[in-house]
């Protein structure tokens, strides 16, 4: 990876078509992350009320109430 090998940022935004801008982020998240993309950011609010499983209860007694049609 160019990044990495301390290219020059001119050089490797006209070699990939990308602004220079974006080159400084992609060492800023490989410096910081060891990617050049940061991890997912953690949900945040309020928790959910209905669970995964009850979304999937309501869902299949629909189906059976479709299929008994």
């Amino acid at each position: 990876m160019k990044i990495a090998l301390n290219e020059k940022v001119k050089t490797i935004a006209k070699n990939f078509n990308i602004s220079s801008s974006a080159v400084y982020n992609y060492k800023k998240n490989l410096r910081q992350f060891n990617s050049l993309k940061p991890p997912k950011v953690l949900p945040q609010g309020r928790p959910r009320k209905i669970t995964h499983e009850m979304e999937r209860v309501c869902v299949k007694d629909i189906i059976d109430i479709v299929e008994s049609r």
